[in-house]
């Protein structure tokens, strides 16, 4: 008997829910139990509003993406589990394999809920579980899903109660603040516990998170979450943990507070399935027809040629290093949607193939989001570029230091 373990954003050893059945199914059967990663396409993709193809992946991701498993399949190997790193079409290669059960963690973006069900059409024994969310769909859709964040806030908190969650292990270990980010789960779970941390950075965290520059500014959490070497549940216990212990903490309160607008990109993406991926977004009335991008002002922006001081920098630091900060995201996003005139879906797909912590649900959701085709119905989302980096950026360091 043979069982795998399909690992998706999910690469660590403690606190998986999914690893943990397939362990158990290896115990009670006896049969060998096996990791595999499918690598993501690498191929060019053509949208309707670009005249060239664009992208998928980075070279700066892609290797991110291949250290982090590195590191997985080192852990891996003293619990006895090869991994292997696949290119071939999943259901081409498990239908090889004759595989007798796969284990998964549950995605909530169209294409990954494609690939669950192709499996499971295909009728392979699959054993799927939530292991990236703080909620379940059970949960989630007991009622309609709100249009709009702070409804699902409120009753999201509501329904967790702000009480941790008991099957989630603590950690124990030396904490230490690494630089972001590694491509290890000890040191995301070290990053976690220091930076949130009675003394830690996360006390200052609502004050600096609109920060562009300094390491410290935000939580550098994101790709931790993203390819699942954290589980959100330990974010939220561990923040939880630390309030209690101040008596409460408002600027530790808002990393939870973020964290609940990764959940519900989650839950959009999710309920709306194909249609957030499509040119008119959830509001059909957001275009009548598709713009046609222009690849002079694509190659401006994305090599930070625009004339805009504070967008050249955010792109020249993403083509960089695969990371901008939250604040830098939208002013970049906004002015390709607004000052540029460009399709929304062209400047998304970029994001995808350059973000370290690309996640499909909040990248595409907040990209809908700011061209007006989003969850939210306010159809206009457009940042003065200027006055941001005054407010943000007032001793132009930020912009300095990506000037060139």
């Amino acid at each position: 008997m043979k069982a795998y373990w399909w690992i998706r954003d999910d690469m660590r050893r403690e606190n998986n829910p999914t690893l943990e059945a397939a362990l158990a199914w290896r115990k009670r059967t006896g049969g060998l139990l096996q990791a595999v990663c499918f690598q993501r396409p690498s191929d060019a993709i053509s949208l309707s509003e670009y005249p060239k193809p664009l992208p998928r992946t980075s070279a700066i991701r892609q290797s991110y993406e291949r250290a982090c498993l590195q590191s997985l399949a080192a852990t891996l190997v003293s619990m006895d589990i090869s991994t292997i790193s696949v290119s071939e079409d999943i259901l081409f290669w498990m239908t090889k394999q004759n595989a007798e059960s796969i284990f998964f963690t549950y995605g909530c973006a169209h294409e990954e809920v494609e690939e669950e069900k192709a499996l499971m059409d295909m009728g392979f024994q699959t054993h799927g579980f939530y292991s990236r969310t703080l909620l379940e769909p059970a949960q989630v859709f007991e009622s309609p899903l709100p249009q709009t964040y702070t409804p699902f806030r409120k009753r999201t908190e509501s329904l967790l109660q702000l009480e941790a969650f008991s099957e989630i292990l603590p950690y124990l270990g030396p904490a230490r603040l690494s630089a972001p980010f590694s491509p290890t789960e000890s040191q995301a779970r070290a990053h976690l516990y220091t930076y949130v941390a009675e003394n830690g950075p996360g006390r200052t965290y609502k004050a600096r998170r609109n920060g562009l520059l300094q390491p410290q500014d935000s939580t550098k959490l994101s790709a931790y979450l993203s390819l699942g070497l954290l589980h959100p549940k330990e974010v939220w216990n561990r923040c939880l943990y630390v309030e209690k212990l101040l008596g409460g903490c408002e600027e530790i309160y808002w990393i939870r507070f973020e964290l609940l607008w990764r959940e519900y990109f989650q839950w959009v993406a999710y309920e709306a399935g194909p249609r957030l991926f499509l040119p008119e977004g959830l509001q059909s009335k957001g275009l009548v027809a598709p713009k046609v991008g222009n690849v002079d002002a694509f190659e401006r922006w994305t090599q930070g040629r625009t004339g805009d001081a504070l967008v050249d920098a955010a792109m020249r630091e993403l083509a960089a290093t695969g990371f901008q900060s939250n604040r830098a995201r939208q002013n970049a996003a906004s002015y390709w949607i607004h000052d540029l005139n460009q399709p929304w879906r062209v400047g998304a797909a970029y994001f995808e193939a350059m973000l370290l912590d690309f996640d499909a649900a909040s990248n595409w959701g907040n990209w809908a989001y700011l061209a007006g085709v989003g969850n939210d119905p306010r159809p206009f989302r457009k940042f003065n570029t200027q006055k941001q980096a005054d407010q943000y950026d007032p001793d132009k360091s930020y912009r300095l230091t990506w000037s060139t």
